[in-house]
């Protein structure tokens, strides 16, 4: 017990001086919360915490002691999470030449305050209601490929076990989401779930954590990942189909997909088909999201945390030993959640009738997964299209058939008030207030008003008069404009005259 007591104390004592330092530096006043958080953590992830929630806790005054942890069922708290260097890195930056009497006595008076028995209390309360974390989700057992040779080992297995089904998934960093997958992106792993049975040499019911950042690992994956008879589910096969035919990997074996037979089940949820919605609602599995995770606020000018959260390059997640626990946990977890939602989904729609003898199951089986696979193909052949002649075109025609319909609705609003023939149709208030002014909100007693003014650029108020006494057919060319420009004196002088009363 002395020593346990020692180790809390001399962490407390580490932890803190790290912290003084890096917060005697501008602008780092979040990265030194960031990497205490960070060097706290276990080398599981159970009781991983978010900055976000390093940052509450430390607003709070309250930090998480090695017994605190353990207490809450952690079994590996203190630097275990840091490489050799980064440890040694640390310990040399605790104190700086000028400030090291100072920081020893800082250091001095909060191991006395973390002794006292005001902090063995605090310490056994609870930490509080924080941003969820991985302690929060099941934990994942898994056994990492990291290179080329092992790479072969396990792929060799996999090759062996056709008869399970393997669950797939792949994290991609440089990554455009608003463009096609095919053509871009870089897979930094791939994670396999093939149920409690397999054992590839760790114990059984591991994930696979491939690191396909490493040399020949991929290349090693590739017969498995092309082997027909080996069945892969996914969830949204066609993105992790595309990314890895970017590398050269043609995927097939192909054994379903989670969210066509989520779709299939329930074709009208209004919560969506994410793997996130669907495993919380039929597996009982609450996903957190990688920003909840990884964010870090966006520094201000000043240094100081702003409320925009960001989310740091994927690739030094992974690459990084503060974060690449954390990391793998997020990764893996996908993959074993998709195998449950697989085995879930296959299940009730086997309970599903189709014909007389068989179910919606078959139906999948025998219909939508081979057009599932099929998709894919045609999304990798794409369709040609003449962008030169018919692009240009077919703008115009948007353009045309959007004023038209912008045309109908100034048209229907003027009839109920005049002013409204001058709105910007884009804008959400100007329309809310249209529409609904004076009405109650559905979730509280706010009333919304019943008329705003708006201000109008002068130019833009003569552009839309004009358009308005051509549509009626009151005026033509240059009537229309100086029809225009005397209704905007009138207007201004009406603006003027009612600011004055």
């Amino acid at each position: 017990p002395e020593n346990a007591i020692m180790a809390s104390r001399g962490l407390v004592l580490r932890a803190t001086s790290l912290l003084l330092c890096l917060l005697m530096t501008p602008g780092l006043a979040w990265r030194g919360l960031a990497l205490v958080g960070r060097a706290a953590r276990p080398r599981t992830s159970r009781l991983a915490a978010s900055a976000r929630r390093t940052w509450a806790i430390a607003e709070d005054g309250r930090w998480v002691s090695s017994a605190a942890a353990t207490a809450r069922g952690a079994n590996d708290v203190g630097w275990s999470g840091l490489s050799r260097e980064a440890r040694a890195s640390s310990d040399a930056s605790s104190v700086t030449d000028g400030d090291g009497a100072r920081l020893a006595a800082a250091a001095r008076e909060t191991a006395a305050a973390a002794a006292s028995p005001a902090a063995e209390a605090a310490r056994a309360r609870p930490v509080g209601d924080f941003t969820p974390g991985f302690h929060d989700q099941e934990e994942v057992g898994v056994h990492e490929v990291s290179d080329a040779a092992e790479a072969r080992r396990v792929a060799a297995l996999l090759c062996a076990r056709d008869e399970l089904i393997h669950a797939c998934d792949t994290e991609v960093a440089d990554l455009d989401l608003g463009r096609s997958p095919l053509g871009q992106g870089r897979v930094l792993c791939i994670t396999v779930y093939s149920g409690p049975d397999l054992d590839v040499g760790s114990g059984p019911g591991k994930a696979l954590f491939v690191d396909t950042t490493e040399p020949g690992v991929l290349e090693a994956f590739k017969p498995w990942l092309e082997r027909e008879s080996a069945l892969k589910v996914w969830h949204n096969y066609g993105f992790d189909r595309h990314v890895l035919y970017n590398h050269g990997v043609d995927v097939v074996g192909f054994g379903g997909d989670t969210m066509h037979m989520a779709r299939l089940w329930d074709a009208s949820r209004l919560a969506g088909y994410s793997l996130a919605a669907l495993t919380e609602e039929l597996v009982g599995r609450a996903k957190v999201s990688m920003k909840e995770i990884f964010g870090e606020p966006k520094l201000r000018k000043d240094g100081t945390p702003g409320k925009i959260i960001e989310l740091p390059p994927l690739d030094s997640l992974q690459a990084s030993p503060l974060t690449r626990p954390d990391w793998v946990q997020y990764a893996v977890y996908d993959a074993k959640g998709t195998w449950l939602l697989y085995r879930e989904l296959e299940a009730r729609l086997s309970r599903m009738e189709w014909l007389r003898t068989r179910s919606l199951f078959d139906f999948y089986t025998e219909y939508w997964r081979p057009f599932g696979e099929l998709l894919t193909d045609m999304e990798r052949a794409g369709v040609m299209v003449d962008v030169r002649s018919k692009l240009p075109l077919a703008q115009t025609r948007a353009q045309a058939d959007r004023d038209a319909a912008e045309l109908t609705f100034r048209k229907w609003a003027a009839r109920y008030t005049e002013a409204a023939w001058y709105m910007n149709v884009g804008s959400g208030t100007q329309v809310q207030t249209l529409l609904f002014g004076g009405a109650t909100r559905r979730n509280s007693a706010e009333v919304l008003p019943l008329r705003r003014t708006f201000k109008l650029e002068r130019a833009a108020f003569e552009e839309l008069h004009v358009a308005r006494l051509r549509a009626t057919g009151h005026a033509h060319g240059a009537e229309a404009g100086a029809a225009a420009r005397e209704a905007a004196a009138r207007a201004a002088a009406a603006t003027a005259a009612a600011a004055k009363m």
